[in-house]
């Protein structure tokens, strides 16, 4: 999994934009959502966010190859490595602290090319 991030705190709401490859689905082992959690750290840190955010979030998602055809399953796991208020066993800080402070969602997926199509495989 390949997490691409972009914040920008100088608006209210902050924007979080997301690009994720490969991302995993809400019935996968909960294993799957601390890798999931740790990911989401290191972008964080990688774009300079050292902190968790606590200020209320715009948040777009783009899925590029996802692992789930259903939109609905792969937002759910993304909120719930998101949410500092779920309880997962990894040494990684969840990269909000709620998932309360999302003010707005636009998502969508991306499979560049038809053979990768989590339904066709």
């Amino acid at each position: 999994m390949k997490i691409v991030l972009d914040y920008d705190d100088k608006v209210l709401p902050h924007k979080l934009k997301l690009s994720v490859f490969h991302a995993p689905h809400k019935r996968q082992h909960r294993a799957m959502f601390a890798q999931y959690r740790e990911a989401l750290y290191r972008a964080a840190m990688d774009e300079g966010i050292h902190d968790q955010i606590t200020a209320p979030v715009d948040l777009n998602v783009l899925f590029v190859d996802p692992t789930s055809p259903d939109l609905d399953h792969l937002l759910e796991a993304l909120f719930i490595a998101l949410d500092g208020k779920v309880k997962l066993k990894t040494n990684f800080p969840a990269l909000l602290e709620s998932d309360g402070q999302v003010q707005w969602v636009s998502f969508g997926k991306f499979y560049p090319c038809e053979k990768t199509r989590s339904e066709n495989r």
